[in-house]
């Protein structure tokens, strides 16, 4: 039998002290006498307490092995101090299936900051003793991330956050059609077939046969996971980050032969040597391939570098070791300020236009400094862009950003589109520093001009595809939907859904007018208006498919999307401590 662990400790302003232990207790120590007050029994199956949170008016918030988080606050009546205080368990939620390894605590900000909360103005409603918005956040085996209303924890159930990654470890290599996938410790490679379309009825979709289209691996050997990766879009060079540093391979398609005798190619990788004088084998937060061997890494530690790789002109020595010379040609910390906190957070998105000249930087914060625009060499046109630096800083939305591209091809001025995670989207004219004219005629802030059913889907846009055969039209999806938005067309008052018996979308127009006769809006023009947007299908939101955790166009008309069903997840978790029952 071994000894009773801790695993978590926090400490309150009176001095008690609270640990969580293997044994499944919560316990509260005298932290000036080191003599136990008093326990409380997280769970009654012996599991472990992993975490422990305190609120700002010190609500104790426990989890573990066990699924259930706990909240305990001091017993009415009780007088502070460690000696003094008795502690009661209020309230337990299991929004968990499997062990909650995580809480933490969360504070609604505004625009500009501060504590509190916007009104539907957009207008922020701090004073000089604002309202504080507290959130719990909890996350665990099970991949979700749930939050809690910490104030009115009793009143409200919790709701999921996130059930699948915010952004797909999956990347295309579009000129030699590879699909790219990040593991903990490898990343794989998969081949992907052309379609036929010379059938006399097509087959407008194929699934992907992964053992026929298995390229090869590239394994990682190391203590810890690997956090990002990009392959360039011609398949020639990986870039991998643990949190200990950057990795570079260059990858080589060889032709061999499978066990029934037909001829496959393999991949074969070599390693990158990184020059150990320079700065660029540091752990990186994001990582994007540019052109002509342009890697941009984006560290943990705020600096974004300009890293070039090129092919050597000499022979390779070794036939694990490739020759390929890495230069660190530039390096932006225009970004990073020191006068707040929030901007000093790496950057986890970075996206590239079609040209090479923009590039644009997404961090997960609200306000100035959510999403910045650099260029990467001189516009021949205007004159105003000068090589390698920081361009713009985009305008404060009204929501956090959840997923930004560039759109547009090589040949054009490219546009910038920025989905927020209340299903709002924006489109910016990087060049003239402005929004869009597609964005000011829908307006700004463009919540209450596009149409609601955007901000009533069940997750936030995590991903935008383009076609280039189609260059006026945008996808936009998250994991349960998507929409098509086709830019030359009338924004609709409301979003139809396909199908339109899907049991998500049978409220919405119910909720919508009953919405608009609140507060008095709903008119005979309103109705005429209605009646009349029935026939246009812009921003049609599509709710057949779930679980799509990457959608992105390969060639002109012919789209990649991966799927992860929810099931598949949770018959891949370990077994329960504690599973719900329903029924006799």
């Amino acid at each position: 039998r071994s000894a009773t662990k801790i695993w978590t400790v926090q400490a309150l302003k009176d001095g008690t002290v609270i640990s969580g232990d293997s044994m499944g207790q919560v316990h509260f120590w005298d932290g000036n006498a080191g003599t136990l007050l008093q326990s409380i029994e997280h769970n009654s199956h012996n599991g472990d307490v992993l975490d422990l949170a305190v609120s700002r008016d010190e609500k104790i918030m426990a989890s573990g092995v066990d699924s259930k988080v706990i909240c305990i606050e001091r017993a009415p009546g009780s007088s502070s101090g460690p000696g003094g205080s008795k502690w009661v368990m209020t309230n337990q939620q299991r929004s968990h299936t499997h062990d909650v390894n995580s809480l933490a605590m969360v504070y609604t900000t505004d625009t500009d900051g501060h504590f509190g909360t916007l009104n539907h103005n957009g207008q922020s409603t701090s004073n000089s003793a604002p309202k504080v918005r507290e959130w719990l956040v909890s996350g665990g085996v099970d991949t979700k991330v749930c939050s809690y209303l910490v104030a009115k924890m009793r009143k409200y159930r919790p709701q999921i956050a996130y059930k699948y990654p915010t952004r797909a470890p999956i990347v295309l290599s579009r000129k030699v059609r590879m699909l790219s996938i990040m593991r903990s410790d490898k990343v794989d490679f998969f081949q992907l077939a052309r379609m036929d379309n010379s059938e006399v009825v097509p087959d407008f979709s194929k699934a992907l046969d992964e053992d026929k289209a298995y390229l090869g691996s590239v394994s990682i050997t190391s203590l810890h996971n690997l956090i990002s990766f990009d392959v360039s879009d011609d398949g020639k060079y990986l870039a991998v980050s643990n949190a200990v540093g950057l990795l570079l391979f260059q990858l080589d398609l060889v032709d061999s032969f499978n066990e029934d005798g037909e001829k496959v190619q393999l991949l074969v990788p070599r390693k990158v040597t990184i020059p150990e004088d320079s700065n660029i084998s540091v752990a990186c937060s994001t990582l994007k391939w540019g052109k002509d061997g342009l890697l941009v890494c984006a560290t943990a530690s705020g600096p974004i570098h300009l890293v070039r790789v090129e092919d050597s002109l000499q022979e390779d020595s070794d036939d694990d070791v490739s020759s390929a010379q890495v230069t660190l040609e530039d390096t932006f910390t225009a970004h990073m300020t020191t006068s707040a906190t929030a901007t000093s957070l790496p950057v986890n998105q970075l996206t590239l236009s079609e040209n090479g000249r923009w590039m644009a930087a997404g961090r997960n914060i609200v306000g100035k400094s959510c999403v910045e625009v650099f260029s990467l060499q001189s516009s021949s046109d205007s004159g105003t862009a000068s090589a390698n630096q920081h361009w713009w800083t985009l305008p404060c939305m009204e929501a956090p950003h959840s997923c930004i591209k560039f759109i547009g091809e090589a040949d054009v001025d490219p546009a910038l589109v920025v989905a927020c995670n209340n299903g709002v989207v924006y489109l910016f004219d990087v060049g003239q520093r402005q929004l869009s004219d597609w964005s000011q005629d829908v307006g700004f802030p463009s919540g209450s001009h596009l149409p609601r059913e955007l901000a009533l889907c069940p997750d936030c846009p995590d991903s935008l595809a383009f076609n280039t055969a189609t260059p006026e039209k945008i996808i936009m999806g998250g994991h349960t939907w998507f929409t098509s938005i086709d830019l030359s067309k009338r924004v609709p008052l409301r979003s139809k859904p396909f199908p339109t018996t899907h049991f998500k979308a049978k409220k919405w127009s119910k909720s919508y007018i009953q919405e608009r006769q609140r507060c008095g809006s709903f008119s005979d023009k309103l109705k005429d208006d209605l009646k009349r947007d029935e026939t246009n299908r812009n921003f049609t939101i599509c709710l057949r498919y779930s679980g799509i955790i990457f959608q992105d166009f390969l060639d002109k008309n012919e789209m990649v999307v991966v799927e992860q069903p929810w099931l598949g997840i949770v018959n891949s978790l370990p077994d329960a401590l504690f599973r719900q029952r329903y029924g006799a």
